[in-house]
């Protein structure tokens, strides 16, 4: 596994990468909690090391899954089951 070399060389795009991939696994399969410690691990590392995206990246995630868990289906079935004119399209402005 790459992410503990990336950890270690401090290359922030791939450790944001890494562990957002190793939770969004995680969350599909079902193990909620073992999501939530890969993002906890995320953010914790970016504390430590003063980077703040790293911190923002698990923060953002966290609320995604947040949404996830409570509809309990992909943002994209739920534009399907509800379609509306601007469901899926981008706003016009």
């Amino acid at each position: 596994m790459y992410l503990p070399l990336s950890r270690d060389l401090g290359l922030p795009d791939q450790i944001i990468t890494g562990h957002l991939v190793l939770a969004r696994i995680a969350f599909e399969r079902g193990e909620a909690d073992q999501a939530h410690e890969w993002l906890a691990a995320l953010e914790h590392l970016g504390h430590n090391r003063g980077l703040t995206r790293l911190v923002m990246s698990a923060m953002l995630e966290r609320a995604r899954l947040a949404l996830r868990q409570a509809t309990g289906m992909p943002p994209k079935k739920r534009c399907s089951a509800r379609p509306t004119p601007r469901c899926g399209a981008r706003a016009q402005a």
